[in-house]
């Protein structure tokens, strides 16, 4: 299957991180509705250009053409803005068994916010949450349907290996997918009606056995942060540093040495110069001095519960990085964003926001992108994640 990704990805080699780094790093702290920030980082597109070859049925044309376009309101939607935005947050979608979440990544945006059928494919694992921690089962793909800026939730969900191919036509999506236990290629047809999708072709047993349940919560997590994802014709220029432990980022006219430990701590080092003020932290014990000229060079940063951030000084070593994330650029490393454009560096996990920059070192509880969340189910109506 070839698969259409919305992050552009900067191939990286990833280096083990030498124990020497860490020594030098010292000890570490264990440590919304608003206009949308996402079309900031968004690039209006006539299609939806893929960075992968090939074509998986994707950016074709829809009723999002003339006539539905001249209706819709926001053809720059982000599909973090839609009710499935509020899945989206977790990566989580609850099933209908106890405590079992179907735990995804997103392969394929073709949401389309002016078309009367659009689709997302999802990749991921099933699993049971047992005492904070999900046993994850098989892998299997499936895919979310939309109506205009419509989360469709009454649906027989695909349960597959692989999807391979998906096209609309009018109130009809038709999908093309390599079922779990068999390796020839099936067809599923779906069709509109009213705010459900049903099936117009019978299915084997077990191809459309996702049960999905979008009248339940998800499970109480620290480890989220939601990023822009753009849209079918509205693509998010987010650069993708996955794996990365430690990187040169731009910090204005210079750089600094970012360490990246787990998905909740960064360390950021000034080795040209000390102007950081020093900040003691708010949460957690940590050292927090000052160098010769009485400001720092060395900031924690823990996004775990509670969020704390301070600053130091040490004597900088002589570390190689990993990778150089230049200016002018919104990148992830796991689930935490640098945002490297204007004069400062933003590190982020879009809910505690900590500012560097020359004689600027601070922290906000806000987020780095805003999203308009009117559209998401309210959490007080929704069932217990954990019941039956």
């Amino acid at each position: 299957m070839t698969t259409k990704h919305y992050f552009t990805v900067i191939p990286i080699a990833v280096v083990a991180l030498c124990l020497s780094a860490c020594a030098n790093f010292g000890a570490l702290i264990m440590p919304q509705s608003v206009p949308s920030e996402a079309a900031v980082v968004a690039k209006s597109t006539a299609a939806a250009a893929s960075p992968s070859s090939g074509d998986s049925g994707g950016a074709q044309k829809t009723e999002s053409d003339a006539k539905g376009a001249e209706s819709c309101t926001n053809p720059q939607l982000d599909l973090a803005e839609t009710a499935f935005g509020y899945w989206l947050t977790p990566k989580m979608i609850p099933t209908s068994l106890r405590s079992s979440f179907y735990k995804f990544d997103v392969v394929d945006n073709q949401f389309d916010p002016c078309a009367k059928l659009s689709w997302v494919t999802l990749d991921g694992k099933s699993g049971v949450m047992d005492q904070g921690s999900l046993s994850e089962d098989i892998s299997s793909q499936t895919v979310m349907f939309f109506s205009k800026d419509k989360l469709l939730t009454e649906a027989p969900f695909l349960y597959a290996k692989e999807v391979n191919d998906v096209t609309v036509q009018g109130d009809k999506i038709t999908i093309k997918y390599t079922p779990q236990k068999a390796d020839e290629e099936r067809k599923a047809e779906y069709k509109l009606e009213g705010k459900r999708m049903v099936l117009s072709s019978p299915q084997r047993q077990g191809d459309t056995s996702a049960k999905f349940d979008f009248t339940k919560n998800y499970p109480p997590t620290d480890s989220m942060s939601l990023m822009p994802y753009g849209n079918a014709n509205h693509q998010v220029n987010i650069e993708d540093y996955s794996g990365t432990q430690l990187a040169e980022v731009a910090m204005g006219d210079g750089t600094v040495l970012c360490t990246f430990i787990r998905e909740s701590q960064v360390t950021c080092e000034n080795r040209r110069e000390s102007t950081w003020p020093v900040q003691a932290p708010t949460a957690l014990p940590g050292d927090s001095k000052a160098g010769p000229n009485g400001t720092t060079n060395h900031a924690s940063i823990d996004f775990g519960m509670p969020y704390d951030f301070y600053t130091t000084y040490m004597p900088s070593g002589n570390i190689k990085a990993q990778a150089n994330i230049p200016n002018d650029t919104v990148a992830t490393v796991g689930r935490i964003l640098l945002d490297t454009r204007g004069d400062t560096l933003k590190v982020s996990n879009n809910k505690y926001t900590v500012t560097l920059g020359d004689g600027v070192a601070s922290a906000e509880s806000k987020p780095l992108f805003q999203f308009d969340t009117s559209r998401y189910p309210d959490a007080s109506s929704l069932r217990k994640w954990d019941s039956a």
